[in-house]
């Protein structure tokens, strides 16, 4: 099993820990395509995601009516969120009203 896949299983496995303590299911198929390693999310209450999970990224890309990157806690909010039926910009909007850490290459250099 190579790094990318790897990662991919580490990461299902946290949003499946995420879904279950909601009561929430999804259906994760992976690999599609293992560099990075694609795997396609599918809700219960209709529509889905494909992610993208590289072991050299931090973040996973989430190819959706946007594509964007998230870090694997916003991931398992966002596919809360989703699985809940919200839209996929509305996931994004909420997630993007969350006070969120400056990034390093955002800091203000003092």
């Amino acid at each position: 099993m190579n790094d990318d896949v790897g990662r991919a299983a580490e990461v299902v496995e946290y949003l499946r820990q995420r879904l279950s303590a909601e009561n929430l299911s999804a259906t994760f198929e992976f690999p599609l395509y293992e560099h990075p390693c694609g795997v396609d999310v599918e809700f219960s209450a209709g529509g889905g995601s494909l992610l993208e999970i590289s072991a050299a990224v931090r973040e996973v890309k989430v190819l959706d009516v946007t594509d964007f990157a998230l870090t694997v806690t916003e991931l398992g909010d966002y596919v809360v969120m989703r699985a809940r039926g919200m839209s996929c910009r509305d996931a994004l909007k909420v997630l993007n009203e969350k006070p969120r850490r400056t990034r390093w290459w955002r800091r203000a250099s003092s």
